[in-house]
């Protein structure tokens, strides 16, 4: 994927959100924190991923990101071991439960059963 300049990046990200109708800019659902930090495996650029960055902040959801970009290695091997049979990002762990899920849906269904006071919304 060709890198773009941060004007053309910004305009596509604005333009992604309003797209969007702005939501995962604020945390406006109930949910209850969970004690540890969950940890995110997550890549900017994914849709996948923005789209569960939105949900963890419509939940308030405290997170710690750990930016996985095409060919990087930082944090690839964490990744691998929390979820071997995933190939790519999100990946969340939750250290309270001690589970890791690859892949935005299942990701979202987690976060609502275990975190959200309601059901996933519709738009979700």
């Amino acid at each position: 994927m060709p890198k773009l300049s941060p004007t053309l990046n910004l305009i596509s990200s604005s333009l992604a959100s309003t797209l969007r109708f702005w939501n995962g800019t604020w945390g406006k659902l109930a949910s209850t924190a969970p004690v540890q930090t969950l940890q995110l495996f997550d890549r900017e650029d994914d849709a996948r991923c923005r789209l569960v960055r939105e949900v963890l902040t419509e939940l308030d959801l405290d997170v710690m990101i750990y930016p996985c970009p095409l060919g990087g290695k930082r944090f690839a091997k964490q990744r691998r071991k929390l979820a071997p049979k995933a190939g790519a990002v999100p990946v969340l762990h939750d250290p309270n439960t001690g589970h890791s899920i690859s892949s935005a849906g299942p990701i979202i269904d987690y976060l609502f059963q275990h975190y959200a006071a309601q059901p996933i919304p519709a738009r979700l």
